[in-house]
């Protein structure tokens, strides 16, 4: 039963990253409508910014991967852990 709370534990602290790059991603694309018809386009600020995006979707593709092995892993062991009562 331990691994499965750990597991458990393990995936709550996935969520609340996943939801912190969540928000860093949206703040960056709410900012791109202004950027672009903005008068003077900044090009390089707009190139870094969509690089910053890119980042962060990277980050939570990572972040949603570790997930599905925790949610197998508390799947497993809740398996085996039924399987000796």
């Amino acid at each position: 039963m331990n691994k499965v709370i750990w597991a458990y534990q393990q995936s709550c602290q996935l969520k609340s990253d996943l939801k912190d790059a969540s928000r860093k991603i949206q703040e960056i694309v709410s900012q791109l409508p202004e950027q672009v018809n903005a008068a003077q386009v900044d090009l390089k600020q707009l190139q870094e910014n969509l690089v910053n995006c890119l980042t962060f979707f990277l980050i939570c593709a990572n972040y949603i991967s570790r997930l599905e092995e925790q949610e197998n892993r508390i799947q497993t062991n809740l398996n085996k852990y039924n399987k000796r009562l």
